[in-house]
């Protein structure tokens, strides 16, 4: 396997391929592995991502992790706490779910990755990555960094 993008949460790790899968390993509590299960994996296991969904990027945070893809969805696993996975409730996901709770997003601009610096910089890469902001239904600010698009 061939990975383009990587995402390291708490006791997990997940990576896209050239293809656009996702591949999950480490603990699976919650369902943070996207496998539909809560186990803890050694080895990567493929996401169990809707049929025909592509992933263009991946991040993982504490218990959970989300993928945007190809065609600019974002889908969501793991532990739901405070509603992070914007599905509108506070479950957890084993498979990713389709984030349908999050509105009224604001392009900020393309940006430019800066590996390793945690930074932002105005510019364009083969995978762009723009920072959006937003709000919930129930009126709390979000803010996202993605990538959607092959530039």
């Amino acid at each position: 396997m061939k990975f383009v993008d990587i995402a390291v949460g708490t006791n997990h790790a997940c990576a896209i391929t050239l293809e656009g899968d996702v591949y999950c390993w480490g603990d699976g509590g919650a369902g943070r592995l996207g496998d539909g299960e809560t186990s803890y994996r050694s080895t990567p296991v493929l996401v169990a991502a809707p049929q025909g969904v592509k992933f263009a990027s991946i991040a993982a945070g504490g218990y959970h992790a989300c993928g945007v893809t190809t065609t600019g969805e974002a889908y969501c696993w793991g532990a739901g706490i405070n509603g992070v996975l914007g599905t509108g409730d506070t479950d957890n996901q084993t498979l990713p779910t389709l984030v349908t709770k999050v509105f009224n997003f604001a392009l900020f601009g393309r940006q430019q990755h800066t590996p390793g610096t945690g930074r932002l910089l105005p510019g364009a890469t083969p995978f762009a990555v723009y920072a959006y902001a937003g709000r919930t239904p129930d009126g709390n600010a979000l803010s996202v960094i993605c990538s959607a698009d092959n530039a």
